[in-house]
């Protein structure tokens, strides 16, 4: 009976080491990670400076102003505003403003990668940094994770020479410090989810999604750009597979504010500011710089030879210097109200939200909810909606609320335009999409009183005048209501973006401006096939199709056993 015993402890033991022992490997590479320093005194880059999660514990004129421009209801501010559609225009863009910032650079970006087009925007804030001025730069610790992040930390050890601006790094919601990561394992591996510590809460989940590039914010001459495109090779057509760029659209703002109301690109600072502010925040620290020093002078090269490289490209200098000739950042702006909305309190809460709750807890904590405003603007509507989104994953509530504005405007229309199997870069969605939402809303023509009016498109993105170039990921986020006005922003208008991300829109009504978007979303759907139409199930028949179709059928029933399609 004890050798029994003793045979099953040893065997008991032999599991558990090899267990405890690969735990103790992933904490201790978390651990390695070069964000294990708290905030730092920022440099001297906006005008407010309010310590804290989203309220400042000291009262202050300037946190007020926050306060009142982010958590109140939508105000509209006179603005000028133009669209890029066009991912090489919209680098070229970037490139310009940051050669010309004078004061200071606040940049966030969900994806950040370290490749030609990283290295390009590097380089000019490098530059910028030898000009003296000063620099905020965030990244997603998820969406831009990687293990040294080299390339920035060359960046601070740049700004440590004499007469360079400042620069601070902030990586958003890191996991990857070695007392966060220890507590949390530890909070995980006893079922202790919750906690009143706000480093030991399980906020793993809350992201920055937010695509902002802020020149000299809080002058006259700042300038913003925000959209949907991350900073990748892939947004900005500098991708070598052959395919098409990815679809995806932005806009410059300026302000335009002649009674010395606010701007704005303003209030896209201050919304800048709570974000950069959030407590769980961390500084990029620089703790190994002997063991890193040639990597850095290697990471500054790196941006030079990049820049000269692509320079060097055929027709990128000339179309350069005619953008500055052209002075495409000054001119062919439209003048437009414009309303900042967001879910910058999803960044806050640290339980979990679910759909059922979600309208309830969002209206309490953000009158300016970007969702909301959305539903409420299609609820308004009485001729067309048309959505653009890579992940549209709607619920059952939202398809009841299509039928009931259907119904009520027996002459409107509603479009939807996403990815189709060939395109996306999310198999789990694209299920859901194809599962059950597409399949969701086209039940609404079975309804004699709604009929044809509601159409389902996949985008294939093959130009028939060019049939050899392949089509690439949809990855813009718009909503047009009724050819009036227009929604651009950062949300993908599914359950992540309402509960978990921080987003970021702004609502539009430019004439030239929503005409703009509306030829862009009429030019997806000449790339498109209607979702069920013969020519859609003849895409599916390839090989890949095929293979996806068995993948989306198991990921959905897997979904559906788990309760997973219970709370849409």
């Amino acid at each position: 009976m004890r050798g029994l015993l003793w045979l099953n402890l040893r065997q008991l033991y032999t599991e558990m080491r090899s267990r405890v022992l690969a735990l103790f490997i992933f904490v201790l590479a978390l651990s390695l990670l070069p964000v294990s320093q708290g905030r730092a005194d920022a440099p001297l880059c906006s005008k407010i400076f309010s310590e804290g999660v989203f309220a400042a514990k000291e009262t202050t004129p300037e946190s007020e102003v926050v306060t009142k421009a982010i958590r109140a209801t939508i105000e509209e501010h006179k603005s000028q505003v133009k669209p890029l559609l066009s991912g090489e225009e919209a680098l070229m863009a970037k490139l310009l403003a940051i050669r010309g910032a004078k004061k200071t650079l606040d940049i966030t970006y969900y994806i950040f990668k370290r490749d030609q087009a990283g290295y390009l925007i590097l380089n000019e804030v490098k530059e910028a940094l030898r000009r003296g001025v000063n620099v905020r730069l965030m990244v997603d610790s998820l969406g831009s994770m990687h293990l040294t992040h080299t390339e920035l930390l060359a960046l601070i050890q740049f700004s440590k020479q004499p007469g360079m601006g400042k620069i601070e790094v902030v990586t958003i919601n890191p996991f990857t410090t070695m007392s966060r990561a220890a507590v949390r394992m530890f909070y995980i591996l006893t079922g202790r989810f919750f906690s009143s510590s706000y480093e030991s809460r399980l906020t793993l989940n809350n992201r920055s999604h937010d695509k902002i590039l802020l020149v000299d914010a809080g002058t006259s001459d700042a300038l913003a750009f925000m959209g949907g495109r991350n900073v990748g090779d892939g947004y900005y057509g500098l991708n070598r597979d052959g395919r098409e760029a990815i679809q995806d659209v932005e806009l410059m703002i300026r302000p335009n504010s002649p009674d010395g109301s606010t701007a704005l690109s303003d209030v896209l600072q201050k919304y800048y500011d709570r974000i950069y502010y959030n407590q769980l925040n961390k500084t990029l620290a620089d703790k190994l710089y002997r063991f890193f020093k040639m990597d850095y002078e290697f990471e500054i090269d790196k941006m030079e030879k990049t820049y000269d490289d692509y320079s060097a490209r055929e027709g990128v200098k000339t179309r350069m210097e005619d953008m500055e000739k052209e002075d495409v950042l000054k001119t062919g702006f439209e003048d437009s109200a414009a309303g900042l909305v967001h879910e910058l309190q999803n960044l806050e809460h640290t339980h979990e939200h679910f759909l059922q709750r979600w309208e309830m807890w969002s209206r309490k904590a953000n009158p300016n909810s970007l969702m909301r405003s959305l539903k409420e603007s299609i609820m308004k509507a009485n001729k067309k909606v048309t959505i653009v989104s890579p992940y549209p994953i709607l619920g059952k509530r939202d398809v009841r609320m299509l039928k009931s504005w259907l119904l009520k405007n027996p002459k409107a229309e509603f479009e939807i335009i996403s990815n189709s199997t060939s395109t996306n870069d999310g198999v789990i969605t694209q299920a859901v999409f194809d599962q059950y939402v597409a399949p969701a809303l086209l039940e609404l023509r079975k309804n004699p009183a709604i009929g044809n009016r509601v159409h389902v498109y996949s985008y294939h993105g093959v130009d028939p005048v060019k049939p050899e170039v392949k089509g690439n990921l949809l990855h813009a986020k718009i909503a047009i209501i009724d050819g009036e006005e227009v929604l651009i922003g950062t949300s993908n208008f599914d359950p992540r973006s309402r509960i978990h991300n921080s987003e970021v829109g702004v609502w539009l009504n430019g004439a030239q401006t929503v005409e703009q978007f509306q030829g862009y979303s009429n030019a997806l759907i000449a790339k498109s096939y209607e979702w069920g139409s013969p020519e859609w199930r003849e895409s599916r028949k390839t090989t890949f199709g095929k293979y996806q179709q068995i993948l989306q059928e198991y990921i959905y029933r897997l979904a559906e056993a788990f309760g997973g399609v219970h709370l849409l």
